[in-house]
């Protein structure tokens, strides 16, 4: 009897065994698996998992939180230029029109759309006022939309002090080159030597000016972009046309072959020779 329960003691060990060996044969099995899968799926970000509130044993309900509106804040600045250029517009005696003409200059770029509306249906002494604040501004970029609408009024006197803020001020903006280069074509003498002198002076910065010199191309057109220089190469077709066409004056097809050579010039200097003796005839 004793035996027989030897025997089943060490039966039963045997079955211990070999069932956590099975256990473990599995397990690793499973890991295997897991792992195989893992690097077929390639990386993964794992969850990020909220941590518990360290005073609670059960989780807590996610919470939404509620959306954040911005709301802007109210525009003082809007209605009060508006007034003070509505002031203007209207006139008022002496001290009350200095005072207003002084907070618009004050207040800068923030006043250019009311002064620029102005400009449209104001009378000349009205939009002489307005080039005036212009003039007056710190920042002569803020108040460049005033000055190139000024190279557009109606009245000379206005044009021509626009004109004349502009060169002294030296912009070389591409918006006020432009707008200068139309003034080529201003029917006041005064304007179009100015305007030729302004972007003479330039030189390379005047490029964008070039596309209304092409269009009118003319002896005048033709010594500014001569002083543009390579910035004035998309020019090149209008100015080879020109020279080939024997219906222009030959000192003017001369002027255009020399134009050319500044223009493909490396540094857009003049030509110390004459790049032709004769066109041909």
């Amino acid at each position: 009897m004793m035996r027989t329960n030897r025997a089943c003691g060490q039966t039963g060990r045997s079955a211990d065994i070999s069932l956590m060996r099975t256990i473990e044969i599995w397990a690793g099995a499973i890991c295997l698996a897991m792992a195989t899968s893992v690097l077929a799926a390639g990386p993964t970000t794992a969850p990020t998992v909220a941590p518990a509130h360290p005073k609670s044993a059960t989780s807590q309900p996610a919470t939404t939180q509620p959306a954040v509106v911005r709301v802007a804040p109210p525009d003082y600045a809007g209605p009060a230029i508006h007034a003070l250029a509505e002031t203007l517009r209207r006139g008022e005696e002496p001290e009350i029109a200095a005072a207003v003409r002084e907070a618009l200059t004050n207040v800068g770029g923030t006043a250019v759309p009311a002064l620029a509306a102005l400009q449209k249906d104001s009378p000349p002494a009205i939009r002489r006022q307005v080039i005036e604040i212009a003039a007056a501004m710190s920042d002569v970029h803020a108040a460049l939309p005033l000055l190139i609408n000024g190279l557009k009024d109606p009245e000379v006197t206005i044009r021509r002090t626009a004109l004349g803020l502009l060169d002294s001020a030296k912009i070389a903006d591409a918006p006020a080159v432009a707008a200068v280069a139309e003034a080529l074509s201003d029917p006041d003498p005064k304007m179009r030597d100015e305007a030729c002198e302004y972007l003479t002076d330039l030189g390379e910065a005047a490029a964008p000016a070039v596309p209304r010199l092409v269009r009118c191309l003319d002896c005048r057109a033709i010594r500014l972009l001569g002083s543009i220089g390579p910035g004035a190469k998309s020019a090149a077709p209008a100015l080879v046309a020109f020279y080939q066409n024997k219906s222009n004056a030959r000192q003017d097809r001369v002027a255009a072959i020399g134009a050319l050579t500044r223009v493909f010039s490396s540094e857009g200097a003049a030509p110390t020779t004459q790049p032709i003796a004769a066109l041909p005839h």
